[in-house]
């Protein structure tokens, strides 16, 4: 299971559309800013999709300086540390897709050893080998291992880390606890919610256990040292927060019900055992085993806690993940918590539950609890990497599905005569933080022809289109565009996009919940529901 773990992060890594926030982490390793992008290109210019790649590559006149400046002025809730590696790694292997990818599958590959170390410390070999092995073949581990994003450095960190800090509280050291201390720091400086990893370690420290005391003078001098390397990003986190730049996911505090609220969650669980349920919605079944192991795994380490403190750490993973991004959600009706990649620290306590809890089954006298827990195993690898045979086919797949209509709308680009395709912005400031940062249009550079033209508008410019030779085509219109147009005499007619949004209603409805709340908070007009293009003729 861990070989092929590894091999499938490797392929297919330019299978999948790159998405929006990939789009968003090429900028920022190009050196230059989301601002400078917007200044650049939202002026009615026509560009070809070649031209606007410069902004998806490293800038030769652009250094590591930039990289860092790019992101502590416009994103600091995201730090420098994967964009430095990834800035330097382009300039040696290019800027292709798949090079974009391969860092991110390098890490998810460490992620395994990373695991393997994780069960070792908290119980056994056996308890490592099996848990490198469920997160080998782990949807989740592998979708987030082929995505242009910090999220597999951070979960390899936080497997990495925890290790660490059951050595070092058990054992001690000033080398441990060094190696403790960088490890976090690294942590810190690939995403700001390494916090709750830190804060469950110091809680974890709670549970009785000889050395504890020291242990806890240890652990408060190695905080020392990973706050005061921290202190400058401290500052650019600081700085964000109170001229509304740590983030541009408002979007997220759009209301769900209850219902959805736990379907997401539902899913989100499940895509650490099966993930094809997001084509397949009847194959949910499938992700039944894994609730039942997980339950009875949790049950299995929450009663060896006396005899293993070093199990404590499961649950202080879990608990602070819930109470600081599930919680929130559920007295505010809000959905952070459904962005699934912000919950690593849980998800590790989850593999973690699952690897000590299978180990002690496969050590039980009985044999039916050995074959249970081999079967569990064997199943695990049949859903997961079938889950992965099913979406490395698809250009789209859950970790990105906003973009599931783009494949459809490229490809109808590509059919047009000399295509002109005009895109209206709706960035702008809001009444809480900037907004979503749409990357339709390099999304699509990426994937049509280099020489097909496009036509940015700022949000606040005249509606009205250039003169051009070719086919006119209008990407992504909200009501108001369309209704300027049909206005002024010109025919405004879809022609894809519309049903695969169709064929996709959680996006439909989530976007149409993006716009509601964009239009309460006094922002701009929001997303269209079904992401499209429409052709413009002028009579």
């Amino acid at each position: 299971m861990i070989v092929v773990g590894v091999f499938l992060r490797f392929t297919h890594l330019d299978g999948k559309i790159f998405g929006n926030d990939e789009a968003t982490t090429s900028i920022h390793v190009s050196g230059k800013t989301i601002a400078q992008y917007a200044a650049t290109m939202f002026d009615g210019r026509r560009r070809t999709a070649n031209e606007l790649l410069v902004f998806q590559k490293p800038d030769p006149a652009h250094g590591a300086r930039d990289v860092v400046a790019s992101l502590a002025v416009e994103d600091p809730q995201h730090p420098p540390l994967y964009y430095l590696l990834e800035w330097q790694w382009e300039r040696s292997a290019g800027s292709s897709i798949t090079a974009r990818r391969v860092l991110s599958a390098v890490f998810g590959a460490v992620t395994l050893l990373s695991a393997f170390w994780l069960g070792f410390e908290l119980d056994s070999l056996l308890a490592g080998w099996i848990m490198a092995a469920i997160v080998a073949a782990s949807p989740f581990a592998l979708a987030y291992s082929q995505v242009a994003r910090e999220y597999s450095l951070w979960l390899a960190l936080t497997f990495a880390a925890s290790a660490l800090y059951i050595r070092a509280v058990r054992s001690g050291g000033p080398v441990v606890w060094l190696g403790y201390a960088i490890v976090s720091i690294a942590g810190l400086y690939t995403d700001a919610l390494f916090l709750l990893v830190l804060v469950a370690h110091a809680l974890a420290l709670a549970v009785p256990a000889p050395r504890r005391r020291a242990a806890a003078l240890e652990f408060g001098v190695a905080l020392v040292l990973i706050v005061a390397a921290y202190l400058p990003w401290i500052r650019a986190l600081t700085y964000g927060y109170t001229h509304g730049s740590v983030t541009n996911n408002t979007y997220l505090s759009s209301g769900f019900s209850l219902k959805p609220f736990v379907l997401k969650w539902i899913f989100n669980v499940g895509t650490l055992f099966y993930d094809a349920d997001y084509l397949y919605p009847k194959s949910a079944v499938l992700i039944l085993p894994g609730f039942v192991a997980l339950g009875l795994a949790l049950v299995a380490c929450a009663r060896r806690l006396r005899g293993n403190p070093s199990l404590g750490l499961i649950f202080t993973l879990a608990g602070v993940a819930i109470a600081a991004l599930v919680l929130p959600d559920l007295i505010h009706h809000e959905q952070r918590s459904t962005a699934s990649r912000y919950l690593i620290p849980l998800w590790v306590a989850a593999y973690a539950a699952l690897g000590v809890g299978l180990a002690l089954a496969s050590r039980s006298p009985r044999a039916g609890m050995r074959a249970a827990a081999f079967g569990f195993v064997v199943l695990t690898a049949v859903t997961g990497f079938g889950s992965f045979a099913i979406s490395s086919r698809r250009d789209t797949w859950w970790v990105d599905g906003g973009t599931a209509p783009i494949g459809a709308i490229a490809r109808a680009i590509d059919h047009a005569k000399d295509p002109v395709v005009v895109w209206h912005s709706t960035w702008g400031p809001g009444r809480s933080g900037p907004e979503l940062w749409d990357f339709s249009v390099v999304m699509l550079a990426d994937i049509v022809a280099p020489t097909t033209a496009f036509v940015q508008y700022g949000r606040d410019e005249s509606k009205s289109m250039l003169p051009a030779a070719g086919s006119m085509l209008l990407l992504d219109p909200n009501e108001a565009v369309v209704a300027a147009l049909r206005a002024r005499g010109s025919q405004v007619a879809e022609i894809a996009g519309g049903s695969t949004a169709a064929a996709s209603p959680e996006i439909a409805a989530f976007r149409k919940s993006v716009a509601r709340e964009r239009e309460r908070r006094g922002q701009a007009a929001g997303l269209s529901p079904t992401p499209s293009l429409w052709t413009i003729q002028d009579r």
